[in-house]
């Protein structure tokens, strides 16, 4: 991140794991970097290039059965590697651009976060219109009543049309 780790507050995370609190625009550079290692060592960018292929080869290993960033690992490959975290953090590099991603919903809301990936990387164009429509389910979830019946679509505002991307 380009950070010094001493000089950062800290938490536990979700899992009791003690975790830095870092800046979101950080994370977005630091998975720019995992997305393109050209500017680390050797040893380093080695390193980069083993953990994306471990993930392209182990999708499943990497968020779980049924998980979006399994599922993604599984059709991506290491094409565009997306990882989520706790309270409705996603992070992802996208190799072939050289870019990194970071978003956090402030409510920590799960499909809240997992539909504004989906609009996030429907707006850059990182998925095709059939990769899209498999991890649809994701993105733009069902909402069942209590009987499982299927009465509405959660999906980004139309506002989210006019907004724009910092990069």
């Amino acid at each position: 991140t380009g950070m010094k780790a001493l000089q950062l507050p800290w938490g536990y995370d979700g899992c009791g794991i003690p975790t830095l609190a870092i800046p979101l625009q950080r994370l977005a550079w630091a998975y720019a970097r995992f997305a393109d290692p050209s500017g680390l060592s050797a040893q380093r960018a080695e390193a980069v290039a083993t953990i994306q292929q471990a993930i392209a080869e182990n999708p499943i290993m990497f968020g779980g059965s049924g998980e979006l960033t399994s599922e993604m690992a599984r059709l991506m490959g290491s094409d565009l590697i997306i990882k989520n975290g706790a309270e409705g953090v996603y992070i992802g590099a996208m190799p072939a651009l050289g870019y990194g991603i970071a978003l956090k919903v402030d409510s920590g809301n799960p499909q809240a976060a997992r539909i504004v990936l989906g609009a996030v990387l429907e707006k850059i164009a990182a998925l095709s219109v059939e990769q899209y429509n498999v991890l649809g389910d994701y993105f733009r979830p069902d909402i069942l009543n209590s009987r499982g019946e299927v009465v509405g679509r959660a999906e980004p505002s139309s506002a989210w049309d006019q907004g724009e991307l910092r990069f």
